[in-house]
């Protein structure tokens, strides 16, 4: 965290109503120290563009999520191209956040993730997922979430998540 806003949300240090952290004369900033374990899962570009082309219903609803987003307040000021492939990537990291909150004993509180997600365009093209609990004690390393990041358990904890997505009663 380099700075806060109050009121108007601000995106970058440049936005007007942005409050740095440190004094300008210094050259760090607070910080704390985490304690934490994780899974990243690494996806096949050609496989995503594949699935995404089959699926054109996925393209459909991204253009919404943008129309909407566009027409809010901070779409407004700060815009973004939400893609079909952070879309899938964003959602999965979600099924996989609740099927892992019940493998290893983690809350679905205590679970965050980083997506990692651009395209050829923007540089790199990426498809990852970062699932991972951090803690400024103890309680971030327990260990239960790497032991199902292992090859001979992870295959049936996506496969789990997936299917409870299936019969998902809130969608």
């Amino acid at each position: 965290i380099i700075g806060f806003s109050r009121i108007q949300p601000a995106m970058s240090a440049s936005d007007n109503g942005f409050v740095s952290v440190k004094e300008p004369e210094t050259n760090w900033y607070p910080a704390y120290e985490v304690r934490g374990e994780g899974i990243f899962i690494e996806f096949k570009n050609d496989e995503i563009n594949a699935w995404v082309k089959n699926n054109p219903q996925v393209s459909e609803r991204a253009a919404l999520i943008n129309a909407n987003y566009e027409a809010s307040f901070i779409g407004q000021n700060h815009p973004r191209n939400i893609t079909p492939k952070f879309i899938m990537l964003h959602t999965l990291s979600h099924l996989l956040i609740t099927q892992l909150s019940f493998e290893c004993g983690y809350s679905i509180a205590s679970l965050s993730e980083r997506i990692y997600c651009s395209e050829k365009a923007d540089g790199k093209e990426m498809a990852g997922i970062f699932i991972y609990t951090a803690s400024g004690d103890a309680e971030g390393t327990l260990g239960g979430l790497v032991r199902q990041g292992r090859s001979d358990t992870f295959p049936r904890i996506l496969k789990k998540a997936i299917a409870s997505a299936k019969i998902c009663s809130n969608d």
